[in-house]
């Protein structure tokens, strides 16, 4: 068998790591009777069998084996992610991944149930053969594409290099045949654009063979031209090579910083450090969501727990496992999870994902101006004004409150004794958060990350649990009914910097 480094919303890690013997080998196959397709499936099955025994990160029971069918397989995982592959699902897994295949350069959509080019890729055989965005799919080699998947749509553009494929369209009321011949087409996983003056954005779609390499050259290019803040957007990217997010995050972080817990079936939790190489360091916001998962959580992960960036949007997709595809001997790929992954202070992702330092969902009139974007470009503004020197600029979250108490009176922070002091409510509504009742009188809860915190205000103290289950405790201010705490608990405690 061979391990494959494959996967979208599976990072994998690479076989050097996995402690595992892997063969390679070649075979030659003619035409077989029913016995010996009998034999060969049963070699098959026997063969996912012991390899699930060695690698599959969970216990599977003996009463599961021995299987009779490549329907048992399924039955015996206990996670979604790992799976028996044919070829042809293999090869469609490897092509979105690496974003490498036989096409024409076209991005599909669809739109009131049509099927429509979205845009074309600059200099590519759709682009020359005279299709353009807006343009309404109505057939792919004379056959109609009327209820087809955009998947499907797209596998009827694509094939071998150098063959044409004949897409029927309809523009401007009128019907349209091109004949492009097919490429191999390579998409960039990082685009960026200057947001403003030394702000810019870069959004990652995937971590990709060559996604390190890709930033390490970005990064020097926009350095070059005043780089001052940088926002990475995350948002919609599903994973893909653990060692490339790996790589990239190191690009952030001073030299020997953890970047991830791994957990194998027979080890323990393993810190994974940076390589080495001193980061970039300068202000950085990362924006995630919902469909951010797996290889794209490692990094937003390490980035936020080492206090690297600020995180805006939403808690992401939480897958914390890492998959293997190993090709088989007789036949077809299994794809096993392995280990699981957490954040480099332990933070479980799995089931639980990571959760933002500021809470903004993206809404439905959003468009490129968003409000993740917004907040995104507000924070890195004024982290940059004020660490130039500029001591008039208030921070992201002094300013907020400054707002909400010209809008509605809310407190303002106050020096207690010599030290300052921030009002916990309206501060976590900047973050996206609330306080809510306690189970007891003059007790209230928030939730933060994965800890839920209780304020006393008898005691006139707040009280948590760390991820490994020690207790901890801050004294609290009350003042004109308000509850008051320390830019030490919001940044070391909270870890929420003060911008």
């Amino acid at each position: 068998m061979r391990t494959k480094n494959l996967g979208l919303r599976n990072p994998v890690f690479r076989y050097d790591v996995l402690l595992v013997t892997v063969l390679v080998f070649m075979l030659v196959f003619t035409v077989l009777s029913p016995a010996v397709f009998t034999a060969e499936r049963e070699k098959l099955l026997q063969e996912i069998e012991e390899v699930t025994k060695k690698i599959y990160l969970y216990p599977v029971g003996e009463d599961t084996f021995p299987l009779r069918s490549l329907e048992d397989v399924e039955g015996i995982f206990k996670d979604p992610h790992s799976t028996y592959l044919s070829e042809e699902q293999f090869r469609h897994m490897e092509e979105k991944l690496g974003r490498s295949f036989g096409g024409v350069g076209i991005y599909i959509g669809l739109q009131q149930g049509q099927v429509i080019v979205e845009s074309t890729v600059p200099g590519a055989p759709a682009e020359r053969a005279g299709l353009r965005g807006g343009d309404v799919i109505t057939a792919v080699d004379w056959r109609p594409v009327a209820g087809a998947s955009l998947d499907q749509v797209a596998a009827m553009i694509r094939g071998e290099p150098g063959t044409a494929v004949n897409i029927t369209v309809r523009r401007d009321g009128r019907i349209f045949n091109f004949n492009p011949v097919r490429e191999k087409i390579t998409l960039s996983a990082i685009n960026h654009e200057w947001l403003e003056e030394g702000l810019a954005l870069a959004r990652v779609s995937f971590f990709g063979q060559r996604s390190g390499i890709e930033m390490s050259a970005l990064l020097e290019s926009l350095r070059l031209e005043g780089l001052r803040g940088l926002v990475l957007d995350l948002r919609g990217n599903q994973g893909g090579y653990y060692y490339e997010a790996l790589e990239m995050a190191s690009f952030f972080l001073d030299s020997e910083e953890a970047l991830v817990q791994v957990k194998q079936r027979s080890l323990g939790w393993q810190e994974k450090k940076a390589d080495g190489t001193p980061g970039l360091f300068l202000p950085l916001v990362v924006l995630v969501d919902g469909e951010t998962a797996s290889a794209a959580e490692i990094f937003a992960a390490a980035l936020k727990e080492n206090g690297a960036a600020v995180l805006v949007g939403e808690t992401t997709y939480g897958k914390g496992t890492i998959q293997v595809v190993i090709e088989l001997v007789h036949g077809g790929f299994l794809k096993l999870t392995t280990a699981e992954f957490a954040g480099p202070a332990g933070g479980r992702i799995e089931g639980r994902g990571v959760e933002p330092h500021f809470l903004v969902p993206l809404g439905p009139g959003d468009g490129p101006g968003d409000g993740p974007v917004q907040a995104a470009v507000e924070l890195l503004r004024r982290q940059v004004e004020r660490g130039e020197g500029a001591e008039d600029v208030l921070s992201f979250l002094e300013a907020g409150l400054q707002g909400l108490h010209r809008e509605g009176g809310t407190p303002l922070p106050r020096v207690f004794e010599g030290e300052l002091y921030y009002p916990l409510r309206p501060l976590l509504q900047l973050t996206g958060r609330t306080i809510s009742g306690g189970d007891e009188p003059g007790e209230y809860i928030f939730d933060w990350f994965t800890q839920t915190f209780t304020i006393n205000l008898g005691e006139r103290s707040i009280t948590w649990e760390d991820v490994a289950g020690r207790g901890h405790s801050r004294a609290v201010v009350l003042y004109g009914g308000s509850t008051y705490v320390t830019r030490q608990f919001l940044e070391d405690d909270l870890a929420l910097p003060i911008y």
